[in-house]
């Protein structure tokens, strides 16, 4: 494990495009190492996957045993940051850094298990040893403060931004296929009854689908990384279907689609409409069969429209949601807590 006064751990180790620690320090003018836990993207198998679990547990642990080495910790992988603040409260250490979690998602669980998840989550974020909180909508930032009763300023909202993951992608002709992907808060079994039957053939990556290729469906698993890409980069077409309107989700192949510059359809949610801008690089429908199909045979009706959707897709993603974009957020973020350029603090 690399330490340095500045930090940014990752689950996995990251892609040859993202450049995450020489955007921060060419924004603050300090260096800032990168570290990952070392795990594979795949993580289907069962092993991988009680791997992980664990990972959770010993990577923040290594991470607490080397605080004194560091300044400022930010975590892409949640639960790194999570851990490492409930190692630093369960041993009573004196506050010696400054921690920021991005990327925080959460789902209630049901049941015991549900209820003590909520209570330790509520207990880590509310204490001192995590002093901000990203996440990539202003309604989860509501969200959260609420369910968790957060006091103002530790959550902090901005959007997403990716490195671009076009390079090296060879670009086909466009196929007439739908693409949907993602496990998270998805209803695919909305999406199997609105195309069923459907002239355009649906491709669906999730590693969670039980269901067998059927009809014009095809389910797949195991997809990651260059072969993912290159299936945005020929399909028609992103279509998201999420389950519940309530919890953020789908931003990442959003984002994903609007580098190849696909237009992406996706069932209403607080959180994506500062994402999509309906009826200019996509569409946001109700959980509706018929508008679904609606809004592919626009599509597929009008090439202006669909070429016109295609370039303003990539320009969004240019404009707003690469990388360096996300970079400057984080940057602001730290300059409103007061911690980066603060040595009074240190």
């Amino acid at each position: 494990m690399k330490v340095s006064k500045n930090m940014i751990v990752t689950d996995t180790v990251p892609g040859p495009g993202w450049n995450f620690d020489s955007i921060l320090a060419e924004l603050t003018g300090e260096r800032w190492t990168a570290s990952h836990g070392g795990l594979k993207y795949k993580l289907s198998g069962r092993k991988e996957k009680i791997r992980r679990y664990i990972n959770f547990l010993i990577f923040p642990f290594r991470l607490f045993l080397h605080r004194n080495e560091i300044d400022n910790l930010i975590a892409l992988q949640q639960y790194y940051g999570i851990f490492y603040a409930f190692y630093c409260l369960l041993f009573h250490v004196k506050k010696k850094n400054y921690c920021m979690v991005m990327t925080f998602i959460y789902n209630r669980r049901k049941g015991a298990a549900g209820a003590l998840q909520y209570r330790f989550i509520k207990k880590i974020i509310n204490s001192k040893y995590l002093d901000c909180i990203v996440v990539y909508s202003e309604y989860e930032k509501k969200y959260y403060e609420k369910l968790f009763g957060v006091p103002a300023g530790k959550l902090l909202s901005c959007r997403l931004g990716l490195e671009d993951l076009t390079g090296g992608i060879k670009r086909k002709k466009t196929e007439p296929y739908i693409l949907s992907a993602g496990r998270s808060n998805r209803d695919y079994e909305f999406l199997f009854r609105a195309l069923r039957g459907h002239p355009y053939e649906v491709k669906i990556v999730c590693d969670s689908i039980d269901r067998k290729t059927e009809e014009n469906f095809t389910v797949y698993k195991n997809t990651y990384y260059e072969d993912f890409f290159q299936m945005i980069a020929e399909c028609f077409c992103v279509v998201i279907a999420l389950k519940d309107k309530r919890i953020s989700s789908g931003q990442l192949v959003i984002l994903q689609a609007k580098q190849f510059a696909k237009p992406v359809i996706v069932t209403e949610s607080r959180a994506v409409e500062e994402y999509i801008k309906d009826g200019v690089d996509g569409f946001i429908i109700r959980k509706s069969e018929g508008e679904l199909v609606e809004k592919i045979c626009m599509l597929s009706e009008d090439p202006i429209l669909y070429r016109r959707m295609c370039e303003a897709s990539r320009k969004s993603y240019e404009n707003s949601f690469s990388l360096y974009a996300l970079g400057e957020q984080i940057v602001n973020c730290l300059k409103k807590t007061g911690r980066l350029y603060d040595e009074n603090t240190r």
